[in-house]
């Protein structure tokens, strides 16, 4: 029976919990500052309900022995991936300490947000977007049609976000001895539904440079293919 009675009394402990919790009091210096914002796909503005949301502060300085993490507040968003809520915080700590925002992994995405919210973004109430960008699968397809000797050969990608217009770049090969003389296929993780732009940059031993691009837009879940000559 007293079994019964304990079981009976955790569950109603577990189920009366908040869904939302400040976790480190603040005890000195303090200040009440809102965050808001949403979790959501940068193309389609589909938001990603129900993403937990954590936030602490990591020690930024130069140690040994550095202070642990300590957090600061745990929740999630709602259904559309909207998140609203107030946090007490010893604003001292921005001296030692950056103020981070833990986004979670959400697979076949890209997910950009620096996670460092600024001193700024609290006192004007700036609305902290999280956006998540699809991945795609793209083939670059390379022939060697040219007999030129190259110096150095290097190829990347570029792309550019939706929200913010930055721009996303990724070098896929670096050669200061080339070793692609031949017919060759790079596999590369790229963003889906935004142009990516394909470069090849070929420098020559007397200091010249060639670029040689190209572009396309890439699907999910799909085999995308580019041919390149160089």
């Amino acid at each position: 029976m007293k079994i019964y009675l304990l079981l009976i009394s955790i569950s109603i402990l577990l189920f009366s919990c908040k869904k939302e919790l400040q976790v480190e009091k603040c005890s000195q210096n303090c200040k009440t500052f809102n965050i808001k914002g949403r979790f959501y796909d940068g193309i389609t503005n589909e938001g990603f309900g129900n993403t937990s949301i954590n936030l602490r502060w990591e020690y930024f300085r130069y140690c040994i022995s550095c202070p642990n993490s300590r957090n600061v507040y745990s929740g999630s968003a709602d259904e559309n991936g909207y998140f609203n809520f107030n946090i007490e915080i010893d604003t001292s700590l921005f001296n030692d300490y950056i103020l981070q925002l833990k986004t979670p992994v959400i697979n076949n995405y890209f997910e950009l947000f620096p996670r460092d919210i600024d001193k700024i973004d609290l006192t004007q109430n700036n609305s902290i977007n999280v956006e998540y960008y699809p991945k795609a699968n793209l083939e670059l397809r390379l022939h060697r049609i040219q007999t030129d000797t190259i110096k150095n050969l290097n190829i990347s990608h570029i792309w550019r976000t939706t929200g913010t217009g930055e721009f996303i770049s990724q070098y896929d090969y670096l050669g200061q001895t080339p070793n692609i003389i031949s017919d060759t296929i790079l596999n590369i993780k790229t963003v889906a539904g935004i142009y990516t732009k394909i470069i090849i940059e070929k420098l020559y031993s007397n200091g010249n440079r060639i670029e040689i691009s190209d572009s396309l837009v890439c699907n999910r879940n799909v085999n995308n293919i580019i041919d390149m000559n160089f």
